[in-house]
């Protein structure tokens, strides 16, 4: 079985934005989760868009999943309009009978996964990823960005985590997806309690009684940060509507970092720098995407 998993917008498109969360960072985040669910199932073959912040054209997305052969498309995306609110799902206003029928699966499964959220109801429209797949294709739209209260779920790891299995749950519903069988030792080995740092298949979890830590860990003086799944992650993350830059290692930048050949500037608190900030008594201003702005003496912008 193979699932085509579209991450909508990226690169240069943001896709909706509201209260300092883009569009194109939550459904990046969210096919990565379901991804992740996907690999302890059997025969399941995940395809992506993207698996990082690029652009692509949507005739570029189809092809791909054309391409691969993919057996279905599903294309995550956040609605937007400040009085809406809720999920809702596509199909094409020609939909074959399988993606109607994956979508009566997928849809309620969705639903009862995010919890008291208002159901806009199962949909159909003109829309590129659901027309130009050649195989049965779902568009989903997780709740607006741009309302308040919407945001706020948005804003929550744990939340884009319920986002994720209920689409999983949905696809093993329509899919009949089974569980890997899970090999029992003959012999049962001496348990023995993780604490503390662990690399498992070259990724590294923090351990505490034998549960893996999630979210922002102090650890010897430093921050880190672990997702859902309780991996560290490096490098740029967009982290409760803040952005913050972990270093190889995993621990927190503060202060002047230069990247791709740009200055940033991550505050105490580790968030990035936007706008005007004074440092060690030096005024600098730095862009919306916290670049910084050099200028010759007499203001001319170089960089």
């Amino acid at each position: 079985m193979k699932i085509f998993l579209d991450a909508g917008h990226g690169g240069k498109d943001s896709g909706a934005v509201g209260f300092g969360l883009k569009e194109k960072d939550l459904t990046l985040t969210i096919v990565k989760k379901i991804g992740k669910l996907l690999a302890d199932y059997e025969g399941v073959e995940v395809l992506y868009s993207r698996t990082d912040d690029r652009f692509l054209e949507l005739s570029e997305r189809a092809a791909f999943a054309n391409k691969a052969n993919a057996d279905f498309c599903q294309s995550i995306h956040i609605n937007a309009t400040p009085s809406g609110t809720g999920f809702e799902s596509f199909v094409h206003t020609s939909a074959s009978a399988k993606s109607i029928a994956y979508q009566n699966e997928i849809h309620p499964e969705i639903m009862r996964a995010i919890g008291d959220v208002q159901d806009r109801g199962k949909k159909n429209a003109n829309y590129a990823m659901v027309r130009q797949p050649n195989m049965p294709s779902i568009l989903t739209e997780s709740l607006f960005i741009d309302n308040p209260n919407d945001n706020k779920l948005l804003q929550q790891d744990s939340f884009l985590d319920k986002v994720a299995q209920g689409h999983v749950n949905g696809y093993v519903k329509a899919f009949g997806l089974k569980k890997k069988a899970s090999v029992q030792p003959q012999t049962q080995p001496v348990v023995t309690t993780k604490n503390g740092w662990k690399k498992e298949n070259d990724k590294w979890y923090f351990y505490q009684n034998g549960n893996k830590k999630t979210g922002w860990l102090m650890d010897k003086g430093s921050w880190y940060y672990l997702d859902g799944y309780g991996e560290m992650l490096t490098g740029w993350q967009f982290l409760k509507g803040k952005w913050y830059y972990l270093n190889p290692n995993g621990d927190m930048r503060i202060g002047w970092l230069r990247v791709n050949d740009k200055w940033y500037y991550l505050n105490e608190d580790g968030s990035m720098g936007t706008g005007e900030i004074t440092v060690k008594g030096k005024k600098y201003i730095l862009r919306a995407n916290g670049s910084l702005i050099v200028t010759t003496p007499d203001g001319v912008v170089i960089e």
